[in-house]
């Protein structure tokens, strides 16, 4: 299903992907296989990102992180920190504001900049 799914991201039909990666996690899961599984949610990350779904995307990339660091290797647990760090980072990036990104709230209310200053929130 990983492979259908890798086809069918390539392709450009991410909804096909998604649901193809479901059902690979699905699988991974009821077999326990920690190293699909952490591919498997990474993959959906990485699709769910590609299709501008942050809040999807950052929850897959934890779930990657969380087994990654389960499964003890060092290369896996610092790729999917870098994944879910780049993640979060862009999802808080773009959801400043009430959903118009930092940039805007940075260059044209001073309002929310105060806001943040005092109460850490933007």
């Amino acid at each position: 299903s990983m492979q259908v799914a890798q086809l069918q991201y390539q392709m450009g039909h991410h909804d096909e992907a998604v649901q193809s990666l479901k059902e690979a996690l699905e699988i991974a899961q009821e077999s326990n296989n920690l190293r699909d599984i952490c591919t498997a949610c990474r993959q959906l990350g990485e699709c769910y990102k590609s299709i501008g779904d942050s809040i999807n995307a950052v929850h897959f990339f934890r779930q990657t992180f969380k087994v990654a660091r389960d499964i003890g290797d060092e290369k896996l647990i610092e790729s999917a920190r870098a994944m879910l760090g780049f993640s979060l980072g862009e999802h808080y990036f773009n959801a400043a504001g009430s959903g118009e990104g930092f940039l805007s709230v940075a260059c044209n209310d001073i309002a929310a900049q105060l806001d943040w200053l005092s109460s850490g929130v933007l």
